[in-house]
């Protein structure tokens, strides 16, 4: 063992002793497990004989700076000789990367055992898993979520490893063909449990593989010939929304997600290889850096030392809150973000045990080093090979309780993230950091896009200049020389694009520069990429999945990614800009920019084609594309191709989700979003005619958002949306309350907030300008930082977005008092008073609807009362009341004695008071 400094205490020890084995009266159960990673007292030696005496490990013990004691690293009889790399990482880990997935390592409990419960483990997660949601009013429910606590205590207490945990659930909660009535669910989960309380685990084992060999895989179906949403997607779309999944269920009703998942025995679209050979390309090797001459490492940037922090510190109101804004799908193990936040929350003592179990894990990967085996299969991914038509797209899903454990990380730590990067990676959480990047590149040039491209002067000295560069026949009496050439003045924007993204950064330079930057989070991140991670791609059927191994990067499937490869380039962006100090450098992770003069431009891509590599940042000139005016493209060119750089060259391209270019390319782009924009409203509108509640939901929660987005980012182009204001008002809303057709006055005032008697479906074209105006006001101190290259001073920055944000809202508001107060003036005192009833009733549609919440309302009670909301009689009421006989009408409805109407509205009243109470009187958590 090597027994080396960390900045960490080791939490969760109550006494320390010399490391000889012994446990001293107060030390845990941890302390006295041999494979817990220990700290000793520093004594200033080390044994050389337990390490190995070579110069190697003599010249790493000079690394320094020491802190307070030593880190016991991992046992690994696997572990690579030693490079410079490897020693910065342990002088300030006390551990390094280990080259190689870890799967030797058996922790404790005995190589067999090891190599069992992985052997099924993979069994298990090789299959399409779909997993039921624990019985909520059974004692099965309770005890699912208790014995999985148990599993988890068990993994930390060093009894068994990580596999052991994560098979748990998948085997005890896989649904089975055909079940589908709650008693016989829970009889099958309570037969289960007996069977892992007895240790029948290859019973289990062999059900889950049984079951995935079963399977059929399902397709998305088609919408009928004539436009109308076929059934199937109608119900799968409702469905995902009940389950909280809003945005995807959207993309997957509308049919905007590409091509769909790809197996590893298709064939890519784009090159026509395997799908898994492309998978296999994209998961490069690690790259070792390779110490220059005076004995620096390439990446590894010089600091004073490594800062100090206080531990991360996390209970179980803190992990409920996590898992509260958890989302996203299943890692291998079958467990999504649902289900965790069901387990989390909803089973009282046994959801507190839980949380409180997953609270000392937070703090266990936070500050300590856990054995790889305890969080080996914690750190596995699911391969997803998406279709991007062409090409494939790599996508990584890690475990939902991991994702939750980062984002639990992030909330103490993502401040120091935002702090540390601040306008220099807009990707560490920055408050309206998007559109901050590209308003900063329109503010640096041509803000509103140009009229007119005119033809370059073929006469042009640039012009003669750029044919002579791209003649392969000798240059005759017409050659210009670079020298000869005037200034570049030419300005436009360029976007560079690198390959392999995420997955090529160089993972040593990356903990290296996140351990000196952002020292809170980096414990965590050394503990997700300490090994090779395990990536499960499956193949269908049940069949033995495919393992690829994340060598090399940060994985997609990582909460805290993005931050981590925004402050892993921040070297590079630094740098980048004492090199090039003149152009405006917005960066979002891997997409980044240079706006200003295109000789500097050029000057930036050659820069990074030259640094960038020291990082894991490959940039692809071929995939740039530089954005100029037409006639400005020789000079361009010039610029370029006199650095050799082949490059892209147009009049607009797409940046960060928005468009910068001249007004004809950024009409043309919108005119195709807003194309399927519209498909999908009248999509929604389909959907409406059955699940009116979801539909709603789909449109005000999540579509809207999109084109919003867009129209805050994009100027001039209000008008462009009229088709989907048109889509809006003829299909969706007629659809939604049950009518033929919708005013302009109706439209008016649906479009309002629901505190102002509307629906919040806000009209595109009016609100467009508004939004953009109200963008620019919250990023001007980030665009003024960006532009001229000063130090961003968060406070200010996140004053002026929640001014910006709270004018633009008071604004509004304004509007939409005055115009129901115009309303009701007309339309006399009763509607005035119908519209107070509308403002101060409409909470529950701002309520998202959830199964599990309680928050859904039938077809029926969701138009009803949308109907009345709009004095609109509701649907099928009969014309005489049965009781009395006399005329029906929603007063008499509400007032007739005689049939009992005013008893069943009361009692309806009671039970959900009963209901609420029952709630409230007894543990949630």
């Amino acid at each position: 063992r090597i027994e080396l400094c960390t900045p960490y205490p080791h939490v969760g020890e109550a006494n320390t002793n010399d490391g000889g084995g012994e446990t001293e009266p107060g030390d845990t159960a941890e302390a006295a497990n041999p494979f817990v990673p220990r700290v000793s007292e520093y004594t200033g030696t080390v044994d050389a004989g337990s390490i190995g005496a070579n110069a190697e490990y003599n010249r790493m013990m000079n690394l320094g700076p020491w802190s307070a004691g030593y880190r016991v690293m991992e046992d690994d009889p696997k572990l690579q000789n030693l490079s410079r790399a490897d020693e910065l990482l342990l002088s300030v880990y006390g551990d390094t990367i280990h080259l190689n997935d870890g799967t030797h390592l058996h922790g404790g409990i005995g190589d067999a055992e090891n190599e069992k419960w992985q052997r099924w483990w993979l069994k298990v997660v090789s299959g399409d898993l779909k997993l039921w949601t624990p019985p909520r009013k059974h004692k099965a429910g309770k005890e699912v979520v208790i014995m999985f606590a148990n599993e988890m205590q068990g993994v930390r207490m060093r009894k068994w490893n990580s596999e052991r945990a994560m098979m748990f659930l998948p085997v005890i909660l896989n649904r089975k063909s055909g079940v589908v009535k709650a008693s016989a669910i829970t009889k099958i989960i309570t037969n289960r449990l007996e069977l892992w309380k007895a240790g029948r685990y290859v019973e289990l084992v062999n059900e889950v593989v049984a079951e995935a060999r079963s399977g059929v895989a399902g397709r998305r179906p088609d919408s009928d010939e004539d436009g109308e949403v076929s059934e199937s997607v109608a119900c799968t779309y409702n469905s995902m929304v009940l389950d909280g999944k809003i945005r995807a269920a959207v993309r997957f009703a509308t049919d905007r997600g590409l091509g769909g998942p790809l197996r590893p025995h298709d064939h890519c679209t784009k090159t026509g290889q395997l799908v898994l050979d492309v998978m296999k390309e994209k998961h490069p090797s690690i790259t070792v850096p390779t110490p220059n001459e005076d004995g620096s490492v390439p990446g590894f940037e010089e600091y004073g030392g490594a800062p100090m922090t206080v531990p991360h510190t996390s209970d179980e109101e803190t992990i409920g809150k996590a898992g509260a804004k958890m989302k996203g799908g299943a890692g291998p193990s079958g467990v999504d973000a649902l289900l965790l936040q069901h387990m989390l929350i909803r089973f009282g003592t046994a959801s507190e045990r839980l949380r409180e179990e997953l609270a000392i894990w937070a703090e266990w990967l936070a500050n300590e080093s856990p054995p790889w085996p305890a969080i080996r299969a914690l750190n596995a991914k699911r391969a997803a090979a998406l279709d991007k038509v062409p090409g494939t797209r790599p996508l990584h899903v890690g475990e939902a309780i991991m994702r939750m454990l980062g984002k639990d990380q992030l909330r103490s730590a993502g401040d120091d993230a935002k702090s540390t990067c601040e306008a220099k990676q807009l990707c560490a959480g920055l408050e309206a950091g998007l559109e901050g990047g590209l308003h900063a590149a329109r503010a640096t040039w041509k803000d509103e896009g140009w009229d007119t491209d005119f033809d370059p002067d073929p006469d042009s000295a640039f012009s003669r200049y750029v044919a002579c560069l791209e003649s392969e026949e000798e240059v005759g009496d017409d050659y210009v020389s670079w020298d000869e050439l005037p200034a570049v003045e030419a300005e436009g924007a360029s976007f560079f694009d690198a390959r392999n993204g995420f997955n090529a950064l160089f993972r040593y330079c990356m903990l290296w520069n996140v351990r000196h930057r952002w020292a809170k989070g980096s414990r965590f991140a050394f503990n997700s990429y300490r090994h090779f991670n395990t990536v499960i791609f499956r193949r269908g059927g049940g069949k033995k999945a495919h393992v690829l191994l994340s060598e090399e990067g940060v994985s997609q499937g990582d909460p805290l990614a993005i931050v981590l490869y925004g402050v892993a380039l921040l070297p590079l962006a630094e740098r980048l800009k004492s090199a090039v100090p003149e152009v405006t450098t917005p960066q979002f992770a891997d997409d980044l920019a240079a706006v200003g003069n295109l000789n500097d431009c050029s000057m930036a891509l050659s820069f990074l084609i030259d640094e960038g590599p020291k990082y894991g940042y490959f940039p692809e000139p071929e995939k740039t594309q530089i954005v100029c005016a037409a006639e400005d493209v020789p000079e361009a060119k010039s610029a370029f191709l006199t650095r050799d750089l082949i490059v892209n060259y147009s009049q607009g391209a797409r940046y960060l989700g928005g468009f910068i270019g001249s007004k004809l390319e950024r009409e043309k782009w919108v005119k195709l979003k807003v194309e399927k924009w519209e498909k999908a409203v009248r999509t929604l509108a389909g959907i409406a005619k059955r699940f009116p509640q979801t539909a709603y939901a789909g449109l005000a929660m999540s579509l809207q958002h999109e084109w919003q987005y867009v129209a805050r980012t994009v100027p001039n182009i209000a008008l462009l949306f009229e088709p989907v204001e048109r889509a809006i008002r003829k299909f969706f809303l007629p659809s939604l309350l049950g009518v033929d057709s919708i005013d302009a006055a109706m439209r008016e005032l649906l479009s309002f907030g629901v505190k102002r008697a509307g629906l919040g479906i806000r009209n595109p074209v009016e609100c467009a300008e508004g939004l953009h105006e109200t963008s620019k006001a919250a990023c001007g101190e980030l665009v003024n930082s960006l532009v001229n290259g000063t130090e961003l001073c968060l406070p200010e920055h996140r004053q002026k977005v929640r001014m910006a944000g709270t004018h633009s809202r008071q604004m509004r508001e304004m509007d939409e008092e005055s115009s129901l107060e115009r309303r009701g003036n007309d339309l006399g005192l009763r509607e005035k008073w119908r519209l107070t009833r509308a403002s101060s009733a409409g909470i529950w549609l701002s309520v998202a609807p959830n199964r599990f919440n309680g928050t859904v309302l039938s077809s029926e009670e969701f138009r009803d009362n949308l109907r009345l909301r709009y004095n609109l009689k509701p649907l099928g009421m009969p014309e005489t009341c049965d009781g009395c006989g006399k005329q029906m009408t929603v007063e008499h409805a509400l007032s007739c004695k005689v049939g009992g109407l005013v008893h069943i509205r009361h009692d309806d009243v009671a039970q959900e008071w009963g209901y609420l109470c029952g709630l409230g009187f007894k543990p949630s958590r």
